[in-house]
């Protein structure tokens, strides 16, 4: 594809007919397969777009092809919603379930429900709804559970970053156009830590696209109906290199501010004070001389780092230590990053065991890793940490 013919212009409301034109065409064969009346753009009003324009936190761009308007994007400006409560989303994808198989079941005692369907039924128990009005939902259950169930809220000065949606007409499909406009749009917002999106699971095809793209799949997944699954799609905007002696500095300040705005919250302050003088700048490039010791960046801000070294000097063992993510860099995909990182590693690789000393902070974020307590002690050692381990199949 000749990337000199594409170029992306900023919709206003005077393009709200157009863009209303461009979803139709492109999501109407998805519509056809799928019937998602609810959530297809094929389906939306020309006001809802208009109402999109308007917002201080999403713009429309225009994708041109050789003169030709062939699609659109909205980009929707996000930030970490300080009230989510994944407990809360997943307690309601379970409702949903619920609700879901007792409108498919056929046996009234069976289901405990008043009605064959769900949504008819008025005993809030039998069909697992927190109230009547969400017992008839049957897509994106979180609306019914409400703000504390969605990890991002649109905010016009986020920097996380949401694709929601893109279309390209069916005839321009496939030739690289898409690809080549959302590396375009991603060159435009440099300060962007995250990328999300929404896709369909069941079009292979479109999941790959975005794969290839550098976006990571998540653990949101929305049955929609019977035929159509939601599944979620990260892209961060954190690079790794390898730590430079220059860096000391940076990773010792973002250390201690884990220490005293993180840590804190499960230790006392004399522990506090000691790990503080101890992560001074000569530790940290002694470390760095014997590990593997990464940074990671958000355009030239260090925001994160982490290592991995020999466990004690064995060749078959290593240890992952100095794992910190700036506190405002908390939930947007850093650390996930940061292990795939270290994960990668030839001393992860060559690894049969690696362990990880955890804080009591830090503790369930690495058992979703895989990292389970060592010899199944769930207790605290007298350095006030989890020991953690990890088996690497491939080296067994």
């Amino acid at each position: 594809m000749n990337t000199t013919k594409l170029k992306l212009i900023t919709a206003g409301i005077k393009d709200a007919a157009l863009i209303h034109k461009l979803q139709i065409e492109a999501f109407t064969p998805l519509y056809e397969k799928y019937h998602d009346d609810d959530l297809s753009p094929a389906k939306e009003p020309i006001e809802k777009i208009i109402d999109r324009l308007n917002q201080d936190f999403s713009e429309y761009k225009i994708i041109i092809y050789d003169g030709e308007a062939v699609g659109a994007v909205r980009i929707v400006r996000t930030k970490l919603n300080p009230d989510y409560d994944k407990s809360i989303f997943n307690d309601c994808i379970a409702a949903q379930n619920d609700r879901q198989s007792c409108h498919d079941c056929n046996n009234d005692a069976a289901c405990g429900c008043n009605s064959n369907a769900a949504n008819e039924c008025n005993d809030d128990a039998a069909c697992s709804c927190n109230s009547n009005a969400a017992c008839g939902l049957t897509f994106n259950a979180y609306v019914a559970c409400g703000i504390a169930a969605r990890k991002y809220i649109s905010d016009p000065n986020g920097i996380i970053r949401r694709i929601s949606p893109i279309c390209i007409l069916p005839k321009c499909q496939n030739k690289g156009i898409a690809s080549a406009a959302l590396r375009l749009i991603f060159s435009e917002y440099p300060d962007t830590v995250l990328w999300s999106l929404d896709t369909i699971l069941e079009e292979a095809g479109n999941c790959h696209f975005y794969e290839k793209l550098g976006f990571v799949r998540t653990s949101f997944k929305l049955k929609v109906n019977d035929a159509m699954t939601l599944v979620g799609y990260e892209k961060s905007c954190i690079t790794a290199r390898r730590f430079k002696d220059e860096d000391a500095d940076e990773v010792v300040s973002l250390i201690t501010r884990n220490f005293k705005e993180i840590n804190s919250k499960d230790y006392a302050p004399e522990i506090i004070d000691e790990l503080i003088k101890t992560h001074d700048k000569s530790w940290i490039t002694k470390l760095a001389a014997s590990s593997h010791t990464y940074v990671f960046c958000h355009n030239d801000k260090i925001v994160a780092t982490g290592s991995i070294a020999s466990y004690w000097g064995s060749p078959t063992e290593s240890i992952l230590l100095t794992v910190f993510v700036l506190p405002e860099y908390h939930g947007l995909g850093v650390g996930r990053k940061l292990i795939d990182t270290l994960e990668q590693d030839e001393l992860f690789k060559r690894a049969s065991r690696i362990e990880i000393p955890a804080s009591i902070t830090a503790v369930n974020f690495y058992r979703r890793f895989g990292y389970d307590f060592k010899n199944g002690k769930n207790e605290l050692d007298s350095e006030h940490l989890y020991r953690l381990e990890k088996f690497n199949k491939a080296c067994l």
